[in-house]
């Protein structure tokens, strides 16, 4: 038996050239970094929607609390988890009962969002009468490391209705 040996020509052989190769791996990083951005976006958007959910039942706990215990609750925001805050960022919220000032309940902020309350009141005061409410104003979550700015604002009424609305407001740290 005999091998037979093709002697090795330029035109028989297939394969890629460098420049191809160059051109493909660029175009592949290009795709990677696209969809470690989509990615990375989204999961900002999860984290902002879960807390503003959290935020939104949180409301609705103080709300029926001071509805079956007949007394006023306050929700506020707080650095430490104790006491209530003037103005500020929100690392904890804070639903205490007025009456007996005692913390009903507490949720620690997510550390990489800041929430902030803008209203007519430093906090949410809910009394067990409707009409006594003081509550108009916007709750704001954001995420300070979003590439864009994202946000969810929790817009509360007079008389204690809360609608969610999707912001593209600059986020405060401070």
């Amino acid at each position: 038996m005999s091998l037979h040996c093709r002697p090795i020509n330029a035109h028989t052989q297939k394969g890629m050239s460098l420049i191809s190769s160059i051109i493909s791996l660029v175009c592949l990083g290009l795709l990677l970094s696209a969809g470690l951005s989509s990615i990375s976006s989204g999961h900002h958007q999860r984290l902002l929607l879960t807390e503003s959910q959290s935020l939104k039942q949180l409301i609705t706990t103080a709300k029926q609390y001071s509805y079956s215990e007949q007394h006023p609750v306050t929700l506020c925001g707080s650095r430490d988890g104790t006491v209530c805050l003037k103005q500020g960022i929100w690392q904890w919220a804070l639903v205490i009962d007025t009456h007996t000032r005692t913390i009903i309940t507490r949720h620690a902020v997510a550390d990489s969002l800041a929430v902030s309350w803008k209203g007519f009141r430093s906090r949410l005061d809910f009394n067990p009468t409707p009409w006594r409410q003081a509550l108009n104003g916007r709750l704001t979550i954001c995420h300070p490391d979003a590439p864009e700015a994202q946000a969810y604002q929790l817009i509360i009424n007079a008389m204690g209705r809360v609608r969610t609305q999707q912001s593209s407001r600059e986020c405060t740290t401070s």
